[in-house]
């Protein structure tokens, strides 16, 4: 058998006179199995290309109010304060002994009660009666220009309306003169060593800290 990949194979073929006929036949020595017909392809489709990581958006920070728009809103807030007040106030009462109670009206009746509350709101807080104490304190502080002099003085940006309400609720409380002591050393940038004792005191329970240690 020869090398070139063909081979020969002799076949007997038995003729009339009943001798056999030799004949060749040629055969691949490997025969090569058909490839069936295959359909046609959808033509592929280009990858997509990755997805974008989206940066999440930054929240975007408020800038704190200037100290006249707290002012405003907190004035806001007193109001709200306000309407609320009588039905707390009528509730808290409820529930006081009479002894309780004679003591509580007596603090609280006329139109100067605001000028002594001073005097009388540690005895109404006791009795329950604190919303009745902020909302009369809101009153003097807003009826009061040096107020607004001391409070944009101790304000602090981040505490917003809520700063501001806060010592309206305190104002109130403090004694007349006191609260004055308080304007003439805001308005004279007196440093905390030339202050009188009562007067820090007072700037302490307003917030003022930190104008203190200016």
């Amino acid at each position: 058998m020869g090398s070139g990949g063909l081979a020969v194979w002799v076949v007997m073929r038995v003729g009339a006179d009943g001798k056999p006929e030799p004949r060749a036949v040629a055969k691949d020595e490997k025969k090569t199995p058909s490839t069936p017909a295959t359909a046609p392809t959808a033509p592929k489709r280009p990858p997509l290309p990755p997805k974008q990581a989206v940066p999440d958006e930054e929240p975007v920070e408020k800038s704190p109010p200037s100290f006249d728009e707290a002012y405003a809103e907190a004035e806001r807030m007193a109001d709200r304060l306000a309407e609320e007040e009588p039905e707390r106030t009528r509730k808290a009462m409820a529930v006081l002994t009479q002894g309780e109670l004679d003591q509580a009206r007596l603090a609280m009746a006329g139109p100067a009660a605001g000028e002594r509350l001073f005097e009388t709101f540690r005895s109404l807080v006791g009795h329950g009666l604190g919303v009745w104490v902020a909302r009369t304190s809101d009153a003097v502080a807003r009826a009061d220009r040096g107020f607004k002099v001391a409070a944009r003085a101790f304000w602090e940006p981040p505490s917003g309306p809520r700063g501001v309400l806060g010592m309206m609720n305190v104002w109130g409380c403090l004694n007349p003169l006191v609260r004055q002591m308080v304007v003439d050393a805001v308005k004279a940038d007196r440093s905390a060593s030339l202050l009188l004792p009562e007067c820090r005191n007072a700037i302490l329970e307003l917030g003022g800290r930190k104008w203190l240690e200016r």
